[in-house]
């Protein structure tokens, strides 16, 4: 708006009455009345483009945000097949451990009964029988502690592959979430 000082100006002539005053108050509140429509036509529009805003940033956002629950989906049923994994590793192991302890109980309880049956027949034999006992059950042992060993780094390894996979996807899912946040104004 123009500036309309020189109209309100006042002189030593200016006589001081009613008129002038009432002219010059009309012209002041004409002028605040149009800046008033003028405040409100802004609001509006400020209105409005917040809104759109927010709506194209729900639009942005909203595949990042998919995405990432996509990727916590992947890593929950990954964390539930490690789960399931390791149990049956400890499934595993537990039937070698059963296996080993019948397979020792049996060579002790053959063990004993050709010890028993090899005193009635001399010293000599009783002594050649417990050897050979004795080194069947160590044999079984040995064996047995081997097959668990090795059910258990196999179970092992995989649990940590798996692991390992998990911790990758989920990686990736923060690194995409990160590069997103980056373009679109995130933290």
């Amino acid at each position: 708006m123009p500036a309309r000082f020189d109209k309100y100006r006042f002189t030593k002539r200016t006589p001081l009455s009613d008129d002038v005053f009432n002219n010059i108050f009309k012209d002041i509140d004409l002028r605040i009345t149009s800046l008033e429509d003028i405040k409100k036509d802004w609001q509006y529009a400020v209105d409005e483009v917040t809104r759109y805003g927010l709506l194209r940033i729900e639009e942005v956002l909203r595949p990042s945000f998919e995405f990432i629950e996509q990727k916590k989906t992947e890593a929950t049923e990954t964390v539930s097949e490690i789960q399931t994994l390791r149990q049956n590793a400890d499934d595993m192991i537990n039937e070698h451990r059963d296996d080993a302890l019948t397979s020792i109980s049996t060579a002790k309880t053959d063990a004993l009964s050709s010890i028993s049956t090899a005193k009635t027949d001399a010293l000599t034999s009783i002594s050649t029988a417990k050897t050979d006992a004795l080194s069947s059950i160590s044999t079984a042992k040995t064996d047995a502690l081997s097959s668990i060993s090795t059910a258990k780094t196999d179970a092992l390894s995989s649990i940590e592959q798996k692991r390992q996979e998990a911790v990758s996807q989920t990686n990736s899912a923060l690194l995409m979430s990160r590069v997103m946040a980056f373009f679109f104004g995130g933290e």
